[in-house]
């Protein structure tokens, strides 16, 4: 029953009310369910004589309660998951499942590999209580303050240190801003291959909206690349790189737009003649390598356009793009590094150590997710952190597992030890229980059942691949490095 409400209360995120109200300052967080209830009633109470706020000011009021029931819900799941009995031992490759290999040449060890992890049992193993604390305090760290648009630039200066990514002071208000502050100009971004806009909200700080194309519960067969972007995989991406401490990645939350009161008043002139109705339905088709007029996203039947909102980052350095020494061709024919099996010792002559294991961490995060479209990566400056951005080509094909992406992982058989201290923090089986407390925004679970049980089985193999490289790795390589 207790789901079933917060499911309900998820939805009115995407029913922008149009009233306003007098707010008392004291209520702009709401930090338990009973001054939850307190704040909607005053809003609904407010008449439109009497109110001194404006309307976007009572939808960042409505989302900052919002979040703060999806916390009080999280919490109460990953309670439930700690109680819950773990299952008996299933094989990881059962149920329809599959490992494909791609055209990666496989030494004979590696192939050997393969049989092994097609083999392995999933033995789920319960929570324990340091992980239990770990993702109390990633869901602490989203609780916003009220305070409005709030933490831009120490948003920008954390992303740009070295070393792992640490919230900054205002973490949540900054997600609230993301998803509710007021747009004062929208234009198409461009950059990337596919429909994406670049909104600047109050404030001067910028924002990229990848709209949604497909219900969250479509899966898309075909391959790695196939259909467009995924602002839930987004989101989902985003979550996951928090929970296991690898890689960063700009803040994402979800926003639900209203084109033409939001963003068709403000478009710019290349932007607004790309907006058009069909019907009932706002749409927009943009300017990008895959748009087209005849193929536009539109609102849905209550005039909402969902998607996912990424804080755009040369608000705070200038982002650097370089090609990826495991990119895949797009062209059918194979790559070098499909066919030379030693090709790491290229790359090694190319990169410092430092940034060959960010690659790797990068191949972890995007088996998981599998994210095969990882053409490019970006840094913060010309030696800056990396920063994983587009991550919206993944979570397509639940039951595939393309062991291709860990390249770099299998070829070089290097990681950080940080890296596999979070891999072996979470208990077997449990990485997909885990983002399923984690990853849900106002719309719900970002993750069907599929996806979720297969980031556990992934998870396994991710350590196995560790546990082999160890195993086969020459004299006097030490597979694990770093801090």
């Amino acid at each position: 029953m207790k789901e079933n409400n917060f499911i309900q209360s998820c939805a009115l995120f995407f029913v922008f009310i149009p009233i306003c109200a007098a707010v008392n300052k004291n209520i702009m967080f709401c930090s338990d369910w009973k001054a939850t209830e307190l704040a909607y009633s005053t809003i609904d109470e407010c008449q439109w004589s009497k109110c001194p706020l404006k309307a976007h000011e009572i939808n960042r009021l409505k989302f900052t309660c919002l979040i703060q029931e999806n916390l009080d819900h999280q919490r109460y799941l990953l309670e439930k998951l700690q109680d819950m009995e773990v299952g008996a031992a299933l094989p990881l490759y059962g149920g329809g499942a599959q490992l494909q290999p791609g055209r990666l040449q496989l030494p004979a060890q590696l192939r050997q590999l393969t049989e092994r992890l097609a083999q392995l049992q999933l033995r789920p193993q319960p929570l324990t209580a340091r992980l239990v604390r770990r993702v109390s305090e990633l869901l602490l760290q989203l609780r916003p303050s009220g305070a409005p648009a709030a933490g831009w630039r120490q948003a920008a200066q954390s992303l740009s240190r070295k070393g792992p990514f640490e919230p900054w002071p205002g973490f949540g208000d900054t997600l609230v801003a993301m998803a509710t502050g007021r747009i004062t100009s929208a234009d198409v971004a461009m950059v990337g291959s596919q429909l994406k806009l670049l909104l600047t909200l109050e404030g001067n700080q910028q924002i990229l909206f990848k709209p949604q194309w497909y219900r969250r519960d479509r899966p898309l067969r075909g391959g790695l690349l196939s259909g467009r972007d995924r602002p839930h995989a987004e989101l989902a991406s985003w979550h996951l790189q928090r929970l296991l401490a690898v890689g960063r990645a700009p803040p994402v939350t979800g926003r639900a737009l209203r084109l033409d009161a939001e963003v068709r008043p403000v478009a710019t002139a290349r932007l607004r003649r790309t907006i058009t109705r069909r019907g009932p339905r706002c749409c927009v088709s943009g300017e990008c390598r895959y748009c087209s007029p005849e193929r536009p996203v539109c609102t849905d039947s209550a005039g909402l356009l969902a998607g996912a909102a990424v804080l755009w980052l040369p608000a705070g350095g200038s982002l650097r793009s370089h090609p990826h020494p495991w990119q895949r061709t797009y062209t059918g024919q194979p790559a070098r590094w499909e066919q030379e099996a030693q090709f790491c010792r290229h790359v090694r002559s190319l990169l410092k150590p430092q940034r060959l294991l960010d690659l790797v961490d990068a191949a972890v995060l995007d088996f998981l997710i599998q994210n095969g479209d990882r053409h490019h990566y970006e840094t913060l400056g010309r030696g800056g952190p990396m920063v994983l951005i587009d991550n919206g080509k993944s979570f397509g094909d639940a039951d595939v597992d393309h062991l291709d992406i860990l390249a770099p992982l299998l070829q070089c058989c290097s990681l950080r030890r940080r890296t596999w201290r979070a891999l072996r923090a979470v208990p077997a089986g449990q990485l997909g229980p885990l983002m399923s407390v984690v990853a849900a925004d106002r719309q719900g679970p970002l993750l069907t059942a599929p996806h979720l049980s297969a980031l556990s089985r992934r998870h396994q193999v991710v350590l196995e691949v560790v546990r082999w490289c160890e195993q086969h790795s020459r004299p006097g390589h030490h597979v694990l490095v770093g801090d």
